[in-house]
């Protein structure tokens, strides 16, 4: 039980820093002058499978609460 707990913990780690290095290198990059288009599409497709991610599990919890009652 406690695996499936720090499994967890680290995919939303993972997430939450990756998402938060997007959105520092785009402030960063700009503040300096350089602007790189592809930045931009990086922050969009974090967000799409962050989106996706939280819908799988909300999808796998309502499941579960499903087949429990």
């Amino acid at each position: 039980m406690q695996l499936d707990n720090l499994t967890d913990l680290i995919q939303k780690s993972v997430l939450l820093a990756l998402n938060f290095i997007d959105e520092l290198a785009i402030f960063t990059l700009t503040r300096f002058g350089l602007h790189w288009p592809w930045l931009h599409w990086i922050s969009t497709i974090l967000l799409v499978i962050t989106i996706a991610y939280w819908g799988i599990r909300l999808w796998r919890y309502c499941y579960r609460l499903q087949q429990q009652g």
